[in-house]
C-alpha cells in the first residue's frame, strides 16, 4: 500500500545557512549516529555531510518518494512514514536534526492520522488528532534519542 502524502502546504523549506548553523551547534563525536526524520530535499543531510560525517552514520527518512541528490549522503529511507518507523525501530541516535511538517493531524490523509494521533506524550497518553504533526515528530524523536544526545528542530512559534 502506498501512503498518501500530506498537503504541500505543511512543507516549510529550511535555508542552507540555518541548517549549517543547527548541525554545527549539535557538533559531532566519533561514531555518533545522526537522524533526519523529515529529509525532504536534503538540506540537513548536506550540512551533516559538510561536517565530514560518513553516510554510514546518517539515517534520513521521508514519506515523499521523490529522490534528492543528498539521498546518496545517508542511509535514506524514502516512502517511509517516520512516525510508524519510530514506533517499530529499536535504533537510538546521538543527534537528531530537522524541520518536521507543520500540519494538524486531523488534516492529514486518513492513512497517516491513526499512527500520528497514537504517539504518546510525556505522560504516556496519546496526543490525539487535535495535535500537530510537528509535536508528534518531537515526541517520537525524543524516544529515539540516546541518553546524552542532542536534538535540534525548527518549530513554529505557536
Amino acid at each position: 500500500m502506498r501512503l498518501a502524502l500530506p498537503p504541500t502546504s505543511c512543507k516549510v523549506y529550511t535555508p542552507a545557512v540555518l541548517a549549517d548553523a543547527m548541525v554545527y551547534a549539535l557538533g559531532d563525536e566519533p561514531q555518533a549516529s545522526w537522524l533526519e526524520p523529515s529529509h525532504g530535499t536534503g538540506v540537513f543531510i548536506d550540512a551533516i555531510a559538510r561536517l565530514g560525517i560518513p553516510k554510514e552514520r546518517i539515517v534520513a527518512i521521508d514519506l515523499d518518494r521523490t529522490s534528492s541528490p543528498a539521498d546518496d549522503l545517508a542511509t535514506t529511507l524514502r516512502g517511509v512514514d517516520f512516525l510508524r518507523w519510530a514506533n517499530e525501530t529499536e535504533r537510538k541516535f546521538d543527534r537528531i536534526v530537522g524541520n518536521p511538517p507543520f500540519i494538524a493531524i486531523n488534516r492529514l490523509p486518513q492513512s497517516l492520522q491513526k499512527i500520528a494521533a497514537s504517539v504518546l506524550d510525556l505522560n504516556g497518553r496519546p496526543i490525539g488528532r487535535g495535535a500537530n504533526v510537528w509535536y508528534a515528530f518531537v515526541l517520537a524523536s525524543l524516544h529515539l534519542l540516546k541518553q546524552g544526545g542532542y536534538l535540534a528542530f525548527i518549530l513554529p512559534s505557536a
